[in-house]
Formats: structure tokens, sequence, C-alpha cells
């Protein structure tokens, strides 16, 4: 039995065996991820889960700015560093991939730390912690998408979605066995501590593949520093608008509302993240293969990435938001007894999420063609209307007001990037160009 679906799952091609292998290690790890946020909010309650969730929002968010949108032209420069065995350029994009980081880190917790001594950002876990963990967090991003580049998709997503939401789990349970109380302060140095023999892991994967892949040695090469900057600075504030896009409204709550509604929210937005997880896997996997087709002007294969792309999308990701929005209540209640009463606000977010899931593999598409401005237009466009409609609608209807400004803000961002791409009549990222593709197989 095990070899027959081991030799099925070897038939199948390259794109679905790597997206479904991924798929299961990052819905593995949200599994994981939902256990402990499970396990957190009934420890904590509403109210200091949504403090814990306020700081750790703006955690990420640090983390993602320090990374300068490098992590993510790493998909697009690496390649092409490969393809010509350019060594000295691929350590200079480390150096300065790292540089950048560890600088941004010095500055922003420097930053907070005068936000927080004039009581304008006053977080539960304190500066330190927040700009700690924001730092890690931006290493992580950073090395996986250096990692992406070199085409290794799946051991990245392994030890960052199992291994080190296994070890953060371990070190909650080992706090709780040691008789301490768990709060939002002492949560974070946990999740520090847990993303330490992550980046070791990380660190070695890639000396690994530089090694591998360009062996031999060669002189650091940044003379190409200020275009690698010039280029990631519309992908840096495309990633902003879209992380801002995605976690405006737990911001706008968190400050216009308040802890417990934060809380309630966030539990909302885990079951709404398992639909976007499946859209996220599928062009994580999408971004290094189509990348090189590109590279190669491949338009046929580049088509066919994008058609297997758009499947496993929808498939897992109408799949979940269906599954979830008629186990809303019981889902919710997992979190706690005050949870449900944000069933009508996951509900609207998941109709979101599902609007997007449509879309396919649009955005990266427009980034792997150096259209990064237009996608960046978009998502600040998108972000402005966010702003817009979260303010008014969570004065009017609470949280769910905020799902309704988020679930509006998806699907225009999503749809807005398709009518791009499907305008330029080259591709076509969206369900139908798969259904078209095992048309012309079966006519074969």
């Amino acid at each position: 039995m095990h070899i027959r679906f081991h030799q099925r799952f070897q038939a199948l091609p390259p794109f679905v065996q790597k997206a479904g292998l991924s798929f299961g290690l990052r819905f593995g790890g949200l599994f994981i991820q939902f256990l402990i946020s499970v396990l957190v909010s009934r420890l904590l309650g509403a109210e200091r889960f949504g403090a814990f969730t306020y700081a750790f929002v703006w955690a990420t968010m640090l983390g993602t700015f320090l990374t300068f949108g490098l992590s993510r032209l790493a998909v697009r420069e690496i390649p092409h560093f490969l393809s010509r065995q350019d060594r000295g350029h691929v350590l200079g994009y480390i150096a300065v991939t790292g540089g950048t980081i560890l600088a941004g880190g010095v500055l922003s917790g420097m930053f907070l730390l005068v936000l927080e001594q004039m009581r304008i950002l006053v977080l539960a876990p304190g500066w330190l912690a927040v700009a700690a963990v924001g730092l890690a967090h931006a290493a992580i991003l950073s090395l996986a998408g250096l990692l992406n580049g070199f085409q290794i998709i799946i051991w990245p997503q392994f030890i960052e979605s199992i291994l080190r939401q296994a070890i953060y789990a371990a070190l909650i349970g080992g706090a709780l066995w040691a008789g301490w109380m768990i709060t939002p302060r002492n949560l974070f140095p946990l999740y520090l501590a847990s993303a330490v023999p992550t980046l070791l892991m990380l660190v070695l994967l890639l000396r690994g593949a530089l090694r591998r892949q360009i062996p031999g040695s060669a002189p650091l090469t940044t003379d190409g520093a200020l275009l690698w900057y010039k280029s990631a600075v519309p992908l840096l504030l495309s990633v902003f608008a879209g992380f801002f896009n995605s976690n405006l409204d737990i911001l706008m709550i968190g400050s216009m509302l308040g802890d417990l509604e934060t809380g309630l929210y966030r539990a909302a937005v885990r079951g709404a993240l398992l639909v976007s997880i499946a859209n996220m896997v599928s062009l994580q996997v999408l971004g290094p293969m189509l990348s090189r087709a590109l590279a190669e002007q491949n338009e046929a294969g580049a088509q066919r990435f994008l058609a297997w792309g758009a499947l496993v999308s929808f498939v897992a990701g109408i799949s979940i938001a269906l599954l979830l929005a008629l186990f809303s209540h019981p889902f919710l209640a997992l979190f706690g007894s005050e949870f449900p009463a944000a069933t009508d606000a996951m509900r609207l977010l998941l109709a979101g999420q599902a609007i997007n899931v449509l879309v396919g593999g649009a955005g990266i598409l427009l980034v792997l063609q150096r259209q990064e401005q237009r996608v960046l237009m978009t998502n600040l466009t998108g972000l402005a209307l966010n702003a817009v409609l979260n303010f008014v609608l969570i004065r009017i209807w609470g949280i769910e007001g905020a799902a309704i400004a988020t679930a509006i803000t998806t699907a225009f961002v999503g749809l807005r990037l398709l009518s791009i791409v499907l305008g330029q009549k080259r591709f076509d990222p969206t369900l139908f160009s798969a259904w078209r593709l095992w048309r012309a197989r079966r006519s074969r």
C-alpha cells in the first residue's frame, strides 16, 4: 500500500509534489500554532490574549520591515547568479541582506525605546522583547527567501513551520511544568528562544546549498548593492502594504476598541489564515520554479506552473473555507467560552479569502516580470481603502465592521492584480488555465 502510494506520488508533476509536501508542512505547522493559540488563549483569557496579540503583530510588522524587501528579491536574483555560477555576487547578496537586518534592528529598537519612554506606544512585553522578536523574524524570513532562491523550498518550511513551532510548544509546556505563570510578557522570551535553533539550522542549510551549487571560492562582491536596494524598495513597500492590509484591522481594533475585542478578533483571523495558507503555499512553491522558467524565456512552462498553482490553491483553499464556515462556532469555542462571539467576523473574513484564492499567482507573476511598481501601487491603494473602511466600519459594527473592511480590501487587491495580468494577454493565473491544460492533455 505504501509503495503504491509512493509510486503514484512520484508520477505527479514536480510542482504538485512540492506543493503537496509544502501544504502538508504549512498546515502541520499551522495546526501546531492553532493548538498553541488555544492553550495560550485559555491560559490568558480573551483580554490578555488580545494584549499579547497586539504586541506580537507589532513585532512581526517590524520583522517584515527589517528584511527591506531583500528576502522577496532573492527569489528573482539568486537564480540569475546561479545560472552564471557567480559565487561572488551570491555571497555579496547574503552579506548585504544580513547587514541590513542587523543595522535596521538596532535602529528600530532605539526607536521603540523612545516611543515607550514617551508613553506613545506601550506594549505589554516591553520594547526590548518586541524588537528582539522582530529581529529574529526578519532573519528567518530572509534565510528562507535566500534558500528559495536556491530552489530549496521544503526543508526551510519544515524547519520553520514544524520544528520551530514544536520547540515553542515544548518551551511553553516546560514553563507550565516548572510552575511559571504564563503572561504576555514572558511568552516573548519563549518565542525568541525557539528562534535560536531555527536560525542555526537555516544557516547550515544555506551554507550547504552554497557549497553544493556553487563550489569553489570567490571574493565577496557587493557592487550591485545599490541596484538591489533600488529593486527591493518597491517590494518592501508592497510587502509592507500587504502586511498592513492583513493586520491593520487588528492594530485598529487594538487602538479603538481594546484588548478584549482584539483577542476575540484574533481567533477569527486564525480561521481565515487556514484558507490563506493554501494560496501562500502554492505561491511559495510557484515562485522559484516560475522565476527559472521566465529566466529561460519558457512561457509555456511558466503558464503550466501558473495553472498547477491555481488548481492547488483552489482545491485546498475553497475546501477549508467551506468547512470553517459551516463549523465556525465550535471552532472558535476551542479558544474559550468568550470567543464564539467572533463567529460572524470569521465568516466574513473567510469570504474575502475565498475570493483571493481565485486570483492565483497574479501578484508574484508581476513581480517576476519586474512590474513590482504596479503591485506596489495596487497594494498602497488597497491599504488606503482598508484604513478608511476600518476606521468607519469599526465605529459602526465593531469587529464585524473590521472583517467587512478586510474582506473588501482583500478582494479588491486580488482582483485588481488579476485584471493587470489578464490585460497583458500573455498569461492566465486563474483556475481556468488549469481547466484548459487538462482539456489539452485529454485531446492528445
